[in-house]
C-alpha cells in the first residue's frame, strides 16, 4: 500500500513538472520606477521624482523610499544658515548608481535654531561652513520637505541620450568651455551637461524654476536665443 501511494505521489510530482517544463515561456513585464527622467508634473506646480514630490515629502519619507540614512547638516554662508540637506553619497537609485543630496525648504527661525545646535564648523570649498544636525533637531528636520534634489549619475550622459530619454530641452545656457545648463522648466529640471566630468541635475518643483535658475546665477531675462538655437 505504501508503495502504491509513492509511485502515485512521484507521478503527481512528475505530471505538475513536466507541466511546468512544456509550457511556454509567458513573457513578465515590470514598470521600472525612480528613472531620472521618470517626472512628474503636477497640477498645483509641483513635481514628482524618484517617489519623491517636492515641497511634500519630508525627508524622512524620502530616506525611507530610496533606503538609505543620509548625512544631515546645515550649511552657513556669510550672511547666516543658508540650507539644510541630506547627504546619501553613492547609492541605487531604481536601476542606477548615483549620488544623491537633499535639500529641505526650513523657516528661517529654524535655520538659525539648528545651526546654533549644530556641531563644530567644517569649512567647505564652497566658502560656506557645514555644521551637522544635533540630535535634539533632528526630529524636526526629518519633519521638513524636500524642496531640491541634486543627482549626479556614475555613468556619463551623452547628448543624445539626454535628449532620447529627457527630450528636447527649452534652452540650453552657456556654463563654460566644457559644460551646458539643459533647461527643462516644465519638469523643473536643470541640467549640467559635461563632456569632462560627470553630469549633474537640479530637481524643483516648476513653480519654483526660476529660484533655482536664479540660485545658480543663470539670468532668466538674458539666457538668450543662443540658447535656443542650441537646443533645435
Amino acid at each position: 500500500m505504501k508503495k502504491v501511494l509513492f509511485f502515485a505521489l512521484l507521478a503527481v510530482l512528475l505530471a505538475g513538472f513536466l507541466t511546468w517544463w512544456l509550457a511556454p515561456d509567458v513573457p513578465q513585464t515590470r514598470q521600472v520606477q525612480d528613472l531620472p527622467w521618470q517626472v512628474r508634473p503636477l497640477p498645483d506646480g509641483g513635481s514628482e521624482v524618484f517617489g519623491i514630490r517636492l515641497g511634500e515629502t519630508t525627508l524622512d519619507q524620502a530616506s525611507r523610499h530610496l533606503g538609505h540614512v543620509p548625512e544631515f547638516a546645515v550649511f552657513v554662508g556669510e550672511q547666516g544658515p543658508e540650507t539644510i540637506e541630506a547627504w546619501f553619497g553613492k547609492i541605487r537609485v531604481g536601476l542606477f548608481d548615483a549620488r544623491v543630496l537633499l535639500k529641505a525648504r526650513a523657516p528661517e527661525a529654524l535655520l538659525q535654531e539648528v545651526a546654533r545646535n549644530g556641531g563644530e564648523p567644517e569649512p567647505q570649498p564652497s566658502n560656506t561652513w557645514k555644521r551637522s544636525v544635533s540630535e535634539q533637531d533632528l526630529p524636526r528636520v526629518l519633519a521638513l520637505p524636500v524642496a531640491e534634489i541634486t543627482y549626479v549619475p556614475s555613468v556619463q550622459y551623452e547628448p543624445d541620450v539626454v535628449r532620447a530619454r529627457f527630450g528636447t530641452p527649452s534652452r540650453i545656457v552657456a556654463h563654460d568651455e566644457h559644460s551646458q545648463w539643459w533647461l527643462y522648466p516644465d519638469k523643473g529640471l536643470l541640467l549640467l551637461l559635461d563632456d569632462k566630468q560627470k553630469e549633474v541635475l537640479h530637481y524643483t518643483a516648476p513653480r519654483d524654476f526660476g529660484r533655482l535658475l536664479a540660485r545658480v546665477g543663470i539670468d532668466q531675462q538674458a539666457q538668450g536665443t543662443a540658447g535656443a538655437k542650441a537646443a533645435e
